[in-house]
């Protein structure tokens, strides 16, 4: 989770501690960015094989 902003406000100890929370929560949002990934890569078309002499373009890191 982030971090809470800094205030004057007063806040509860418990609110103050860190923590991951529900790991019910956790498993489910992972399912559901597989599931995201799995849907999306349905779409994708597949490269080409090169050529030999083929221009080849990389990007710098």
């Amino acid at each position: 989770m982030g971090r809470r902003t800094i205030t004057l406000v007063p806040a509860m100890q418990t609110v103050l501690k860190p923590g991951t929370g529900d790991d019910s929560v956790i498993w489910q949002q992972l399912d559901a960015k597989k599931s995201q990934t799995a849907q999306r890569h349905l779409h994708k078309k597949p490269l080409r094989p090169l050529k030999v002499g083929e221009t080849v373009r990389i990007q710098p890191i």
